[in-house]
């Protein structure tokens, strides 16, 4: 039996004993063939896309970076000969190496590797966006792979840190570009002409001690907002255009006085619109067919303001639509809303807070709303803030208007109203799936069935005949509730 037990553990010594001496021979065979280098025709590389786009870009500006990766899945190093740019016009950085032409670069077995790139973009003679097109050429055991790159270059006039010195007037010949505050002083009048497009860069606002006439069109608005195009990198993939805090927003300071907005478009702000003002003697700003959307914090802060909004879509905001400050304020056919949700932050606020005072100082409130909804995702959108000593009227009145209101609040302020019926938006009536896969594609036309249909006014719809589309309000002898009238 002894004799048995000591066979068996020579046995079991011996084999451990082979297999140690074995062992780094098959970790060298295993390693020596990972590292050998593969000549193979057949092996070819693999890429994370085959196109890298860019949106507009600003020409001499420079683009946001991209990257994409280069695979290699087989189970040798491959050399890549040469990785290269076709034309040159576009900036790579592969590994960590900035150049645009490399030669004999090893690509370890089952690895990857990163190539970031960038486009500056050389101006042409043209007003209007051009294409810029290049390839990224991958020359591999003889194989040529290649990864398409494209952008669109636009000219525009570049403004940083701008006065306007005197009245100027903007057309649509050329885009603006502005990288800081531009600012209108007192006694100045900057006019923008419709189909003018101004881009503001991240910390970029606009400024107005003098007059700001923005006169656009129903076809060609005046539009105010981020200079970027490109996507983030959320699921799915959302446009910086449709994205809030891009830039500033537009502050009129004390003694600014007749402003307008006419068919205008902001968009993409932090503060949205600010009114700093200390009389309602004279308007201070008038805003007609336009839309004003998407700021991280409020949407319209007026402090005692004289404001006149017509026929315009008010949406989105990270904090208040409307903060009304005392001030003298007026609402017609008009569509708010807010829906407000990033992956990065949600609405925090009702749609609107009215006060009969700036600050700790009283001030008169008056506000009317004619055929107007307002509507979101809270109970109650509609908050008041009155002056405790009552030193200061607050007055405020909604005639034929569609409004999220706790019905406890319901009272003599509200006269042919509705509450809590639904506006059935576009946006809202979209299925659970649309919304997953489009989620940011806000739109406030009412569909079949909305409460808002025929439920207006007739005094105020002839005031205002043509609704934000440009179409008739008046065609069917029916006048709708808010911006938009319904059209089968």
């Amino acid at each position: 039996m002894e004799k048995k037990s000591e066979h068996w553990i020579k046995r079991v010594l011996h084999s451990f004993v082979v297999f140690c001496f074995c062992l780094p021979m098959l970790i060298c065979g295993v390693s020596c063939e990972e590292d050998r280098i593969n000549s193979d025709p057949s092996l070819k590389l693999e890429f994370s896309v085959d196109t890298l786009s860019y949106d507009t870009i600003f020409t001499d500006l420079g683009s946001t970076t991209k990257q994409l990766k280069i695979y290699n899945r087989s189970a040798n190093k491959l050399q890549i000969s040469s990785i290269k740019l076709s034309e040159g016009l576009f900036k790579l950085n592969v590994d960590g190496v900035k150049s645009n032409n490399l030669s004999d670069v090893i690509i370890n077995a089952h690895d990857s590797m990163i190539v970031f790139v960038q486009v500056y973009i050389n101006p042409k003679d043209t007003n209007i966006p051009f294409l810029v097109k290049d390839s990224i050429m991958c020359y591999t055991n003889g194989n040529e792979q290649k990864i398409l790159l494209t952008a669109y270059g636009r000219r525009a006039i570049r403004w940083d840190r701008h006065i306007v010195a005197q009245d100027t007037t903007l057309t649509s010949y050329m885009p603006f570009l502005i990288s800081d505050t531009l600012f209108v002083p007192q006694g100045v009048t900057l006019t923008i002409l419709e189909g003018s497009n101004l881009f503001f860069r991240k910390e970029a606002v606009l400024l107005v001690e003098g007059k700001l006439i923005a006169q656009g069109t129903f076809e060609n608005p005046v539009i105010f907002r981020g200079d970027r195009s490109d996507y983030m990198n959320t699921i799915p993939p959302l446009s910086y255009d449709k994205a809030s805090e891009q830039w500033g927003g537009i502050r009129f300071k004390n003694g600014s006085i007749d402003n307008v907005l006419m068919n205008t478009d902001v968009r993409n702000t932090t503060f949205g619109i600010i009114v700093d003002s200390t009389t309602c003697d004279n308007q201070v700003l008038l805003i007609e067919n336009s839309k004003i959307r998407n700021s991280s914090g409020n949407l319209l802060t007026m402090n005692n303001a004289k404001l006149e909004v017509n026929n315009s879509l008010l949406y989105n905001a990270g904090a208040f639509i409307l903060e009304l400050n005392g001030g003298d304020y007026q609402f017609n056919h008009c569509t708010i809303a807010n829906y407000y949700l990033f992956s990065w932050g949600t609405r925090t606020q009702a749609i609107a807070v009215f006060k009969n005072s700036v600050g700790i100082t009283p001030c008169a409130f008056n506000a009317l709303f004619n055929n107007t909804i307002i509507y979101g995702g809270y109970n109650n959108e509609l908050t008041y803030d009155r002056d405790s000593h009552g030193e200061a009227p607050f007055n405020y009145l909604y005639k034929n208007c569609l409004l999220r209101l706790l019905t406890s609040n319901i009272d003599e302020h509200y006269n042919n109203c509705l509450f809590n019926t639904d506006p059935k938006f576009v946006y809202t009536e979209r299925s659970s799936e649309e919304k997953q896969t489009d989620p940011y594609n806000y739109d406030f036309h009412i569909k079949s069935g909305s409460a808002a249909i025929g439920k207006g006014n007739q005094e105020t719809a002839i005031k205002f005949p043509i609704d934000l589309d440009g179409r008739s309000r008046l065609s069917d002898g029916s006048y709708d509730i808010g911006a938009y009238e319904f059209f089968e």
